[in-house]
């Protein structure tokens, strides 16, 4: 026997952005989907791919684009990271995104529709975490509190080779002190 459900579903839209140090650059990559629903549209400007670690990111190519204004104001993180100065990426690609959430605006290509996949990209040649201002962390703004399911989150990783000599080394400490 079957049940027919006959109730409305919320969509889950967000974006994840991770930023890694990669040999001696600074790689961010993102990607997802944006809900416009409770977002109220502001203007149309031309963006630039910039990391403010105190104020937002953006990422991808920079392109005309349609800004958005959250009335009720953002949940979550106050920074990345001690800089106030606007870092530029040596190359971008992919689709314009970002969120600045010291002024609750929402940047998304020009004329994009509600769940529509995104993906950007930007790369910070000779940059480090410290030059760029940013702290290792996780960190996730939210703008539907009641449901928790539109999010823009962005993961300041150190690079996965990082990552694996770490975990080499815990493994090998582990042993060492079964072996006494």
């Amino acid at each position: 026997m079957s049940a027919l459900y006959m109730g409305t579903t919320q969509a889950i839209a967000g974006v994840t952005v991770t930023i890694e140090e990669v040999g001696n650059d600074v790689v961010m990559t993102g990607a997802g989907t944006l809900d416009l629903t409770l977002w109220m549209y502001y203007l149309q400007g031309a963006g630039n791919t910039v990391i403010e670690a105190s104020n937002g990111i953006t990422l991808g190519s920079p392109a005309d684009m349609d800004i958005y204004y959250q009335p009720i104001g953002l949940t979550g993180a106050s920074n990345l990271g001690p800089l106030d100065s606007p870092q530029y990426p040596d190359a971008t690609s992919g689709d314009f995104l970002g969120l600045w959430w010291e002024a609750d605006f929402l940047f998304a290509p020009l004329g994009y529709e509600s769940g529509a996949e995104l993906t950007g990209s930007a790369h910070y040649e000779d940059e480090s975490f410290q030059s760029i201002g940013l702290t290792e962390g996780v960190y996730t703004w939210m703008w539907d509190t009641t449901t928790g399911t539109d999010f823009f989150t962005v993961h300041v990783v150190p690079a996965p080779g990082v990552l694996a000599l770490l975990g080499i080394a815990g493994m090998f400490g582990a042993r060492r002190r079964r072996m006494r």
